[in-house]
């Protein structure tokens, strides 16, 4: 076994992590099959922090693979002395396990940090946890994680027993000033104690609320604390839950001083308050007196109240889902219009900036920020609309220009893109298929424009024939070798190929921990080099289909882009690796290079090449894009075997039969299905949006 400093010789290391290091051994490293993630396996004598691993992780990415869409995850093995019991490890280690669950589950961290430990019973840890609804059902979680930490991480064998104790109820009623969105309709919250000239404020002879916000839950600190530095004043008798109370500066607890009114912001994004820069902070992190702090979260509920005063009492509760905090606002006639705005706005508006670390938990598509489902959802509004183009091209152009200039826009970088996560227990079907059926290889009309374009994703799309075959002759005395090693050869569909001899051809890359791709910023770039081609906006329709591939090819880490959009190369016969009575000749009529001077249809043809391309392997969106436009140019299926010849061998299967249990269970509801499709219900009639025409 070599050591992690043979392995990493040139890795710039802090000294203290070094000399951790020198001991530490690395058992192998492994990849995935797009190389997406990097696994280090080590082995150590002695306990390393989670943020020296963490520390690590980040500098073998930052020096050894800078620019690239690689994830490095280093998985530790201990092998400690005796002398660790579980106790001592939970003495030494507590601090470590803590940094790991927070970055996995901000509500686990919270369970694990409030827990009351006991190691009375040896070999057992008992874990007395708050009683709440959503602990019991994340207790189990937390002990499998701890158990995993123990036992298998660093061989201390241990068994966690978990109980139950009542919440200590808390008052939750600091005072919070100023609300901000992010850009384009976020929600911010900038909290405290502000001083004179920020806001304006009820004086301390104001009528107090009657009561409380009735809060979803109400566990945990939610107290404030400074960003920056904590100004002074404050009553410390008041207890750590009124932080809010305090006036920056006043010397008073509890106290504010109406010193006028807030000058209205210029930034169309700030719906209440003033601008703010700082950094949000976690609620459950605040502590102590407040001077001033930001806070993003999604507003729970809602309350207004008025006063003998004549002025209006909002009050609402946050929660950016590691705490929850209530909310008090007083608020003038004058700005009590600003202020039902930009509530009407927050109330069910989750987090845009980003800040949801149960929602990111969940998120199996993306990178748990809220503003990247916005771009998705901007982004699929474009598909769609670009589906009814010749349905219903008013509509379709009015909701492509919606979408377009939506907030936080569309998806444009390489690195935008949807795709199902495979890291925890879902596995690519497509894979299986794959690679334990032996089912998938590469289409002959995918060969023929991959090869014939000299395309270099080709390469990252399929894998090459592994071997020559050698195979009888007709009489079958003589021996026929058919050199294919090296290449990259495909099937035509609809020939009735036998396994045994093709399975020799170009298998897909996909395996089971493949992410399944939905969406790319590539296809987002065809889907407005296609719209600009139609008139719907003022972009040039060229330039968005060359930064279309342009993103694809870094998606797909290949080189030799720009020689690529000057490439005049057409596709390439098929030529049928064993059954010349399978060969047919190249349909695609484009090349790579962009044509100003070619028809529209032309131009379409080129951009749906390209989208049926970059697409890959996403199949579904392919098949649907080739049906509405008739691109690219596919090879006919050889064979019909459709019932009574209902499907078109040159236009293929248009869609899906109705499930026959519809017919069985509500023959009512079928008939009125068949009305809507307009056709008989066979896999031969086109759906509504299938027009024939592009024009």
């Amino acid at each position: 076994m070599k050591t992690f400093l043979e392995v990493f010789p040139d890795l710039h290391i802090a000294e203290n992590v070094r000399g951790l290091l020198e001991m530490v051994g690395i058992e192998k490293i492994s990849t995935n099959r797009d190389r997406s993630v990097i696994r280090v396996y080590i082995d150590s004598p002695r306990l390393m922090h989670k943020q020296s691993i963490y520390d690590l992780e980040k500098g073998i990415k930052e020096q050894l693979f800078p620019g690239k869409r690689v994830t490095i995850k280093i998985l530790e093995k201990y092998h400690l002395s005796s002398q660790y019991t579980p106790e001592k490890l939970m003495n030494v280690y507590r601090d470590s396990i803590l940094m790991e669950l927070k970055n996995y589950s901000i509500l686990l961290y919270n369970m694990f940090r409030k827990a009351e430990m006991d190691f009375e019973e040896e070999g057992y840890l008992k874990l007395s946890l708050e009683d709440t609804m959503i602990v019991r059902d994340k207790a189990q979680e937390l002990v499998r994680i701890l158990e995993k930490i123990f036992t298998e991480r660093c061989n201390v064998p241990v068994v966690v027993k978990t109980s139950y104790h009542p919440v200590e109820k808390k008052n939750t009623e600091p005072e919070i000033i100023y609300m901000k969105p992010q850009a384009a309709g976020g929600s911010g919250v900038a909290a405290g104690a502000a001083g004179a000239n920020e806001a304006y404020m009820e004086p301390s002879g104001a009528e107090p609320a009657s009561g409380g916000v009735d809060l979803p839950f109400d566990e945990g600190k939610t107290v404030l604390k400074p960003v920056g530095k904590l100004k002074t004043g404050g009553n410390p008798a008041a207890g750590r839950n009124q932080a809010g109370s305090a006036n920056a500066g006043s010397g008073k607890g509890g106290e504010y001083r109406r010193s006028g009114y807030m000058k209205k912001s210029d930034n169309p994004d700030v719906l209440f308050g003033r601008d703010f820069d700082e950094e949000a902070s976690p609620i459950e992190e605040l502590e102590g007196e407040v001077g001033q702090v930001v806070i993003r979260g999604k507003i729970l509920t809602c309350e207004l109240r008025e006063l003998r005063s004549g002025n209006t009492l909002f009050m609402f509760s946050v929660t950016d889902f590691t705490d929850t905090i209530g909310v008090k606002i007083f608020a003038r006639e004058d700005t009590l219009d600003d202020l039902k705005t930009a509530v009407g706005i927050l109330e069910n508006y989750v987090n845009v900036a980003g800040y949801t670390p149960e929602f990111s938990r969940f998120d199996l598509l993306l990178d748990g920020k809220v503003e990247s489902w916005i771009r998705f959802a901007n982004s699929l509004r474009l598909r769609l609309a670009i589906r009814l183009a010749m349905a219903d091209p008013d509509k379709a152009r009015q909701e492509f220009a919606d979408a377009l200039a939506g907030p936080l826009g569309v998806f444009e970088e390489p690195t935008q893109l949807v795709a199902v996560t495979t890291d925890e227990e879902y596995s690519n079907p497509l894979g299986e298929i794959n690679r334990v059926w032996g089912e998938v290889y590469m289409n002959a009309s995918m060969e023929s424009i991959l090869n014939g374009f000299d395309d270099p994703r080709r390469e990252a799309f399929f894998e090459p024939c592994p071997d020559d075959v050698l195979l009888p002759d007709r009489d079958g005395r003589d021996s026929v070798l058919i050199p294919l090693k090296g290449q990259y050869r495909g099937i035509r569909q609809g020939t009735m190929f036998a396994h045994t001899l093709y399975s020799a051809l170009s298998k897909i890359y996909v395996n089971v921990q493949t992410k399944p791709i939905l969406m790319t910023a590539a296809e987002v770039w065809f889907l407005r080099a296609e719209a600009a081609l139609r008139g719907w906006t003022a972009e040039d329709p060229r330039i968005c289909y060359e930064q279309g591939i342009r993103c694809s090819f870094s998606q797909w880490q290949v080189a030799g882009v720009e020689t690529y959009l000057q490439s005049d190369c057409r596709a390439a016969d098929f030529e049928d690796a064993f059954t010349p009575e399978n060969n047919i000749k190249a349909r695609c009529l484009v090349s790579p290079r962009w044509d100003d001077a070619a028809s529209d249809e032309m131009k379409l043809e080129r951009i749906i090449t390209q989208k049926w391309l970059a697409v890959f392997p996403e199949g579904c969106e392919a098949w649907a894009e080739q049906r509405r436009t008739g691109y690219p140019r596919l090879f006919s299926v050889r064979y019909n075997n459709s019932r009574n010849g209902c499907v078109d061998t040159e236009k293929m299967i248009r869609r899906l039969n109705y499930p026959s249990s519809i017919l069985d269970s509500d023959n009512g509801q079928y008939e009125m299905l068949v009305n809507a499709l307009g056709g008989p219900d066979h896999a031969g009639t086109p759906l509504w949006w299938d027009t024939g025409r592009n024009f």
